[in-house]
């Protein structure tokens, strides 16, 4: 009886070794697609980074070339940035209003 138990652990514990072998196998092939999905994305990003800075030395050529367009979006910003203050204030003075009710 001891000789079939002794087969039997010999048995058991080389499954088991089997199968952390296959686990390890298999988490091994995950970790190589993730890096490898990682290597792609990291390329397509670097891609749509030189893509922009392309872009951006075209809009600073075309920006130099025509002033009018230039003193035009700089307009535009400060618009923009007046109406972000002027929305802030009007925030700003609803919120310490609802705290004077409140208070």
């Amino acid at each position: 009886i001891n000789a079939e138990y002794m087969g039997f652990k010999d048995m058991h514990g080389t499954a088991i070794l089997s199968q952390e072998r296959d686990s390890i196998s298999k988490i091994s092939s995950i970790a190589n697609q993730i890096m490898g999905t990682a290597a792609t994305s990291r390329e397509r990003l670097q891609h749509q980074r030189s893509a922009f800075g392309r872009i951006l030395e075209t809009m600073d050529t075309l920006l130099n070339k025509f002033p009018a367009v230039n003193d035009l979006i700089n307009r535009i910003h400060r618009k923009k940035s007046r109406d972000v203050i002027v929305l802030s204030a009007v925030i700003a003075v609803c919120l310490f209003v609802i705290w004077l009710y409140w208070k």
